[in-house]
């Protein structure tokens, strides 16, 4: 199991045709391996350092005796099992009942929840520098829809973007907005309907 100490790291997902889904970033303080610690049935996830990063690593058979008798590290295991465990049903949610651009507002949303930095200006700053294309990843959508829900967020004054870091000016509306549908660039385009073939 690994302890980031400093820096920061992406869990990956590897799929069959090359593709690659970033599941989450884990920062300071976040464990590595803590899925596998009591049940371990092979690598599942692929984790790569986004930033100059550093970490504290230990045999699992060491943790395994420290849990036994260190209740503390036992609450903060499952704390941080918790807390991945959340965030792999808010994507699956996701996913399975929401469009591209409203898993790109959820993917904000839940960045924000996670990682949320209070200002003194009473926005709530992501507290990990995101491109478009980290968003993109995350939220199973492309840069360039990316690109369109972030700047309907920000003409509606819900979000803007600083020194690298996104900025969430208020929550509760933003949450609102996504469960009401109401943002335009977030609403699913109606389908077409394929031209009818004639009989010869």
């Amino acid at each position: 199991m690994h302890y980031v100490r400093r820096g920061r790291v992406r869990a990956v997902l590897h799929g069959p045709g090359g593709q690659d889904k970033i599941l989450a970033i884990l920062d300071q303080g976040a464990l590595i391996g803590d899925g596998g610690i009591l049940h371990w049935s092979g690598p599942s996830v692929s984790y790569y350092a986004a930033e100059l990063t550093e970490t504290w690593s230990w045999p699992r058979s060491f943790i395994l005796d420290l849990l036994r008798v260190d209740s503390e590290l036992a609450m903060y295991v499952m704390a941080s099992l918790s807390r991945k465990v959340q965030v792999l049903v808010a994507q699956i949610h996701a996913l399975t009942f929401a469009d591209a651009g409203e898993r790109v507002v959820r993917t904000f949303i839940n960045l924000a929840r996670l990682y949320g930095e209070p200002t003194g200006d009473g926005t709530v700053r992501i507290g990990l520098r995101l491109t478009q294309a980290d968003v993109g990843e995350m939220a199973n959508a492309s840069r360039v829809t990316v690109n369109k829900v972030f700047q309907c967020l920000k003409s509606e004054d819900l979000m803007s973007k600083r020194a690298g870091y996104f900025i969430v000016h208020d929550m509760n509306r933003l949450s609102r907005c996504t469960a009401a549908g109401v943002l335009p660039a977030v609403r699913r385009l109606p389908r077409r309907r394929l031209p009818e073939l004639r009989r010869s």
